[in-house]
């Protein structure tokens, strides 16, 4: 799950000139009428997909801190819990940590003006 998901926030990585990797490449697939392959990132796992959507949902309450967006910090994730309704696992909670460092290390490598896989 977590290389689907590194491979959905490399796509939105914003390049030196401001667009994103996913712009550049439906602009590649508009020109040639070819669809690049790395538009098509590995699918969340069935099983996992629940996850995915927790996170995309407590991504959007997310803090700010002094450089940008802030962890996902088990607050955060019990309130949304306790909001949601929600009773996540242990495997579901490890899950979201994990996407949210992945999610963190994409948008700094950005903030810094670095591209990365």
């Amino acid at each position: 799950m977590i290389a689907a998901a590194r491979a959905q926030f490399a796509l939105a990585a914003r390049q030196p000139d401001g667009a994103s990797l996913r712009d550049h490449l439906e602009a590649v697939a508009r020109a040639t009428g070819v669809r690049p392959p790395e538009l098509d990132p590995p699918p969340v796992p069935a099983g996992l997909a629940h996850v995915w959507r927790w996170f995309g949902d407590l991504s959007t309450g997310r803090r700010l801190g002094a450089f940008g967006p802030a962890p996902l910090g088990w607050d955060d994730i019990a309130a949304w819990a306790a909001l949601a309704g929600a009773k996540p696992t242990p495997a579901d909670l490890d899950a979201l940590r994990e996407l949210d460092a992945a999610y963190l290390d994409r948008v700094y490598a950005d903030l810094q003006g670095k591209t990365r896989p």
